[in-house]
Order: structure tokens, then sequence, then C-alpha cells
């Protein structure tokens, strides 16, 4: 009985250290992982919400554009044939979210190349945002698995 009473308070001391180092890592991993990607895909979603918010635009303006030159609609700037009928009413396309560009009676100084490569320069970065994005919830995964690892290794 001796000889359990002494090894107890000794086995309580060790299992309380690595407790405590358990823990210690547990809290490193959620303070140094987790909020570094959680702040990384914050960054990244605005940057993916203020590209969307320009791309209804700078399509508004590229096909006011392209209306005024007198070229075919939506289908040549895809490369696409439209077989989109001429309507001298096209009030109805511009009642989405952002309306009816304001800028388009200032544009008259912009070329449709210009537009046209502002355009597919966002949609490139819009693409590698998204890809982006999928890298770190990902990452974001891992770290989960890893922290449910390190909660399991602490519950025995």
């Amino acid at each position: 009985e001796s000889h359990e009473t002494f090894s107890s308070p000794s086995l309580a001391k060790s299992d309380k250290k690595r407790y405590f180092q358990l823990l210690r890592s547990f809290n490193d991993k959620i303070r140094h992982t987790w909020f570094e990607y959680d702040d990384q895909l914050l960054a990244l979603l605005q940057n993916i919400v203020s590209i969307r918010k320009r791309l209804p635009l700078e399509w508004k303006l590229l096909q006011s554009h392209n209306a005024n030159e007198g070229k075919e609609g939506p289908g040549e700037v895809l490369g696409e044939v439209a077989n989109v009928p001429e309507e001298e009413d096209d009030d109805w396309k511009h009642y989405g979210l952002l309306g009816k560009p304001k800028e388009i009676p200032y544009s008259f100084h912009l070329h449709t190349s210009d537009m046209e490569l502002a355009l597919h320069h966002d949609l490139k970065q819009h693409e590698k945002m998204l890809a982006g994005v999928r890298s770190l919830v990902s990452n974001l995964a891992e770290c989960h698995e890893a922290l449910g690892r390190q909660v399991d290794t602490l519950w025995k």
C-alpha cells in the first residue's frame, strides 16, 4: 500500500504535466494556425466581394459601349454568336442589383479593349481568389482534424 501511495502523487504530477503540455499545444495551434488561416480567408472573401461588385458594372459598360458602336451584344465579347433580337426598350436589363451604370455618359473616352481587359483581369483575379479559398478551406480542415486529435488525446 505504501508503494501505491508513493507512486500515486508521482503519477498525478506526470499526468498533470502531460495535460498542460497538450493544452498548451492545443492553444498554440488555435492561436497561431487557426486564426491565421481564418484571417487570410476573411481577406480573400472580402476581395472576392469587391471583385463581384465590379463585374456587373464592367459588363454593363462594355455592353453599352458595344451597343453604341453598333456591335452585337454579349456573344461578341465571349466569342460566341448571340441570337438576341434587337429591342428598342432594353430598360428591363438594368433592374438588377446595381441598376443602370451611371458612368455610361462618362465612359466615351474608354476603348472597348480597355474595358475588355479590365473585365478579363477581374475574372482572372476572381478565379485566383477562389483557388485561394479552396486551399485555405483545405488547410482549415486539416487544422480542424489535428485539433480534434489533440482533444481526443486530452480526454484520454
